[in-house]
């Protein structure tokens, strides 16, 4: 592992310029961190280290970087040891790489023309076609998210976001619709959890030591706060996606390789 952290450290330096530009020539195989092969030969716990140290290596302060084949790579291969696990159905039955995954089919397409001008109109659609893919990818990440969030806090929160049993994050009361019956005044509290920053603090204080060991890494990083951020304003298109992809898709990563 720390082999890896001095390659993606190597990384970053090369590719990121501390004024958020991309120095250097795109290349998969110059810029390759972890080898495909290595991943099944690691453990759930070194693969929750894998997804932070993938996305802290592409920490760009431009907020625009590089999907790398790495990142690609490693959210398959969780992607399918989610799938195999027997663990939860709701993880087993809902794919939030399934946009990336058809998008990446699309780019595998052969041209059809044969005439060196239709074929590059033909992979100039395909490139702006991916690059469109990325908007729904990281829609659909945000509310996966979630979904992963609420199945981690359970006992708080059901599937729709209402509250199950009492808790305090960030100077906010939650409290069950029955249970705001027996308070008054300032200890009420809200009933449904809306805030994205709420449910992850949460989702902190529930998951195992070592990823709450992990995630102080990612949010020191990525805070809550800035995630939370990001989730109205990619639906508006305000923040470059890339960036944003790489965060949500590694932090869903980690969760889905906590013990739930």
């Amino acid at each position: 592992m720390d082999d890896l952290r001095l390659r993606a450290g190597d990384y970053r330096r090369r590719v990121y310029g501390s004024d958020g530009s991309i120095r250097i020539n795109h290349s998969q195989l110059e810029n390759q961190v972890i080898r495909s092969d290595t991943l099944p030969l690691l453990s759930a716990q070194e693969l929750q280290e894998v997804g932070y140290i993938l996305c802290h290596m592409s920490r760009n302060p431009g907020l625009n970087a590089i999907i790398e084949n790495d990142h690609r790579e490693y959210w398959s291969f969780v992607n399918k040891v989610a799938q195999d696990s027997t663990i939860d159905f709701w993880i087993r039955t809902h794919h939030p790489l399934r946009v990336v995954i058809n998008s990446d089919l699309v780019m595998q397409l052969k041209p059809k023309y044969q005439d060196q001008g239709n074929r590059q109109w033909q992979n100039t659609l395909m490139d702006s076609f991916y690059g469109y893919m990325l908007f729904p990818a990281v829609w659909s990440g945000f509310s996966y998210l979630e979904g992963i969030c609420r199945r981690i806090c359970h006992d708080f929160i059901d599937e729709e976001g209402e509250i199950k049993k009492a808790f305090r994050v960030n100077g906010r009361q939650y409290r069950s619709a029955r249970g705001n019956r027996y308070v008054t005044g300032r200890r009420k509290g809200y009933t449904k959890i809306s805030s994205l920053c709420d449910l992850l603090v949460l989702t902190r204080r529930k998951v195992s030591p070592h990823t709450r060991h992990v995630l102080a890494s990612f949010f020191r990083d990525y805070s809550a706060s800035d995630i939370y951020s990001w989730r109205n304003a990619c639906l508006h298109g305000i923040e470059d996606e890339s960036s944003v992809f790489i965060v949500i898709y590694s932090l869903i990563s980690i969760l889905l390789l906590d013990p739930m």
